[in-house]
């Protein structure tokens, strides 16, 4: 006898395949589920007024931060061989002052210059550049809710934006190439089989729920179309912007910039390294863009006034 067969119509069948893929990857991704944030950071209309009406001015006071340590870094390098910043995770940093004395010599630079050196990271630079924006344009009690919220997190990269997304910023997801999702994957597990230290960026899970929940890992987003599938030619809109906060991998890299130009700290480089701190344009894929570090999605925040469609103000050359 003939078997009977019941016909399901195409659409549903879409569905059903979207609905029981999403189902398998979160069963197969269980740390890479979008969560919540602890607490909630939030901000009164007249602060949110206030923000916004500083943005020009902030954007000065984090441009001016940024080039100071960068330049510093360049100075120090070019005259002494070594960063005057170290990362505040490496294993210089977890040297005694006599053992980082000791390990200046090894490298022949005189033993002194140890009093000189400072350390960084992605967040330690953006939370100092934009604490001073922040405290110059009368919102220090802000900003400092803002590092409440982030301590809360973890220190976590993406509380910071969920902080400003409060203020009125515009959340973006972005990933230049999104057909490199799975072999990026791939890639950050054979390098990092465990996920030590959080570094894999779930770039394929990330993008089925920017695209379909608007949201990335805690992150609610706005626009997850902007800044997806751009190869090596972002939107412009990111050039236009007096200021940007990205993050990356979910939260473990963390890049402030200035009209599309990025300068960002490396928690984990020696003094020895003459990229510690360093600047580029935002573009991932391109050779030489920022982020640097082989990161390849994640969500980028633009001001209140500055969001795709918004009035713009041109922008400054670095």
């Amino acid at each position: 006898m003939e078997a009977k067969f019941t016909k399901i119509n195409t659409p549903i069948l879409k569905t059903l395949s979207r609905v029981l893929g999403l189902c398998a990857l979160i069963a197969l991704s269980p740390a890479a589920k979008s969560q919540d944030f602890n607490g909630q950071f939030t901000a009164t209309p007249r602060e949110i007024a206030q923000h916004r009406n500083s943005i020009e001015k902030m954007g000065e006071i984090v441009k001016d931060c940024l080039e100071q340590d960068y330049y510093l870094h360049l100075r120090f390098y070019k005259r002494h061989g070594i960063s005057a910043f170290y990362g505040s995770n490496s294993a210089f940093s977890k040297k005694s002052t006599e053992e980082r004395r000791n390990y200046l010599s090894s490298l022949g630079k005189d033993p002194n210059l140890v009093d000189q050196l400072r350390k960084t990271s992605c967040i330690g630079l953006t939370e100092k550049c934009y604490a001073k924006a922040m405290s110059e344009t009368g919102q220090a009690a802000v900003w400092k809710r803002i590092m409440a919220f982030t301590a809360n997190n973890n220190w976590d990269g993406s509380a910071i934006i969920e902080g400003l997304r409060g203020l009125g910023w515009y959340v973006m997801y972005w990933n230049p190439d999104t057909s490199k999702d799975e072999a990026l994957d791939a890639q950050d597990k054979a390098k990092n089989p465990n996920n030590t230290g959080g570094t894999w960026g779930y770039h394929h899970y990330r993008y089925i729920t920017a695209t379909r929940q608007k949201k990335y890992y805690k992150n609610t987003i706005d626009d997850s179309e902007t800044l997806v599938n751009f190869g090596t030619y972002p939107d412009y809109v990111v050039e236009q912007s007096p200021m940007l906060l990205g993050v990356a991998h979910s939260g473990y890299h963390v890049f402030p910039g200035v009209y599309g130009v990025v300068i960002e700290g490396h928690s984990t480089r020696d003094i020895r390294d003459a990229h510690t701190i360093e600047t580029s344009k935002f573009n991932p894929d391109a050779n030489g863009g920022a982020p640097r570090g082989s990161y390849h999605s994640g969500i980028i925040a633009l001001p209140p006034g500055y969001e795709p469609g918004a009035r713009r103000r041109g922008g400054w050359g670095w």
